[in-house]
């Protein structure tokens, strides 16, 4: 399983605040709030919790280090199911299914393919 892991932690946290960014812009900018407010908030608020929770996991990226990387990867992990989840508890359609499905998947994967033991500088 370690040969698909090759991404460090520091482009995980790279990764992290982008996915936040789209998580919190993309529902705006494509008006999410239209077909369902509740599409649209709950990406926005798994945006601003993938921020705060970022910025305190212990790895290059973070003002705090309170919360241990292999945490923050089960943190990830469950938001990613969640994601998988959520088109199909609360009957998001089209393009806003597409959205959680896509994010769920990525994360997951991302999750499946990040080294916790590659350092800031990519030595083990």
């Amino acid at each position: 399983m370690d040969s698909i892991r090759f991404i460090s932690s520091s482009l995980h946290g790279m990764l992290d605040y982008a996915a936040a960014v789209v998580l919190i812009a993309v529902p705006l900018m494509l008006n999410f709030q239209a077909t369902s407010a509740l599409a649209l908030w709950l990406s926005v608020l798994a945006g601003v919790l993938l921020v705060a929770y970022s910025l305190i996991t212990d790895y290059g990226l973070s003002v705090v280090k309170l919360i241990p990387f292999n945490v923050h990867l089960i943190l990830d992990a469950l938001a990613g199911v969640a994601f998988l989840i959520a088109p199909f508890l609360f009957g998001f359609e089209g393009l806003i299914r597409w959205f959680y499905l896509a994010n769920g998947l990525i994360v997951l994967l991302l999750v499946l393919t990040t080294d916790a033991r590659i350092s800031r500088v990519g030595v083990r």
